[in-house]
């Protein structure tokens, strides 16, 4: 479903055949419902207060719902970065905001990503350290000319020799 053979003319005039590579097409997110668990829950908070009713079925539904992708004939379960895409999004949460960042570096090294998360190469290995060295060897050098500017300045040699012979 991601091309075709194309038949083209080359410089030459001759017919030739190309395979062409198309985009990905359309994507169709769902949201499922079950609807056996979501009248039970509807049921259990009709048996509380009035008051509650309202808020406390909105979160049973929310437990019940999930969202799905179909992409060239292919059904399955959707993101994180796809929930967050569609119009009926998710209450935030502060623990899953926190960890997008490593979840994603997860997928993306599943998918077959070399170096994307939990192995740092030898080469960044080796330019990080020569840094931190550059930047020692500079703290040196210029605590070095701090030293030596504090030991050879004339003007506290002369103020002392002044208040001796006073």
């Amino acid at each position: 479903p991601h091309g075709g053979k194309v038949e083209m003319e080359d410089e030459e005039g001759n017919i030739v055949e190309k395979v062409a590579e198309r985009r990905p097409r359309w994507k169709f997110v769902a949201q499922t419902i079950n609807v056996r668990e979501e009248k039970m829950a509807k049921e259990k908070v009709g048996k509380k207060k009035k008051k509650k009713k309202k808020s406390s079925s909105l979160l049973a539904s929310e437990d019940i719902r999930n969202t799905i992708v179909e992409q060239d004939g292919v059904l399955r379960v959707a993101t994180m970065k796809e929930v967050n895409d569609v119009a009926w999004k998710d209450v935030r949460n502060v623990q899953e905001f926190v960890f997008q960042g490593v979840k994603s570096a997860w997928l993306r090294r599943k998918e077959g990503e070399k170096g994307g998360w939990g192995h740092v190469p030898e080469e960044v290995k080796a330019a990080a350290k020569a840094k931190m060295e550059e930047e020692n060897a500079k703290k040196e050098e210029e605590e070095q000319q701090e030293g030596e500017a504090d030991s050879d300045s004339p003007d506290d040699s002369e103020n002392s020799n002044d208040e001796k012979e006073k």
